[in-house]
Parts: C-alpha cells; structure tokens; sequence
C-alpha cells in the first residue's frame, strides 16, 4: 500500500498518523523538488 501526503503547505512540522498500520516495518519516502530521500520507520 502507497499512501501520498502533501506537505507543501507544512511550515516546520507535520504530525502523520500512523494508527491505522499494522505493526511493522516501513519504508517512507521524502521527496522535495530538488531532493528524496528514504528512511525506515518501525512501528510497534
């Protein structure tokens, strides 16, 4: 499953529920214009 979150609007933070996954690993995707980078999110 793929989910996009727009955070073009986003001024310092941004809070991402994350209830609704099943414990596990995951691998999430920032992306601006200019640069993209992954890193892995553990959820318990």
């Amino acid at each position: 499953q793929i989910t996009t979150i727009d955070l073009s609007d986003m001024q310092q933070e941004k809070t991402v529920d994350v209830s609704n996954l099943s414990s596990g690993v995951y691998m999430v995707q920032f992306q601006s214009d200019d640069a993209s980078t992954v890193k892995r999110l553990v959820k318990e």
